[in-house]
């Protein structure tokens, strides 16, 4: 995670750094972090791998009316049947 944490802080604006970051947040299960890293990699580009990924992160605080409510949000494809999957 530091690894990726320091290509991050070497290129602020690459949104794929965010999303592994935040993938390693949710498996240590730093879900807040996680969320907040998402939500940067959002305003740098909405994609749809990130909108589901909010969606996850709910469906691991037990929220699953949350974690519904965001895969719906996703646009229709790969990543939103996979969000509404979890």
């Amino acid at each position: 995670m530091r690894k990726r944490a320091k290509a991050l802080a070497a290129d602020p604006r690459s949104d794929g750094w965010y999303g592994l970051l935040a993938n390693d947040l949710m498996a240590l299960g730093r879900l807040d972090e996680a969320e907040h890293t998402t939500q940067e990699q959002i305003a740098l580009q909405a994609s749809a791998n990130a909108k589901a990924r909010l969606s996850s992160i709910e469906a691991l605080r037990g929220n699953a009316a949350a974690a519904l409510e965001k895969a719906e949000q996703v646009a229709p494809g790969k990543s939103r049947d996979f969000a509404l999957a979890n």
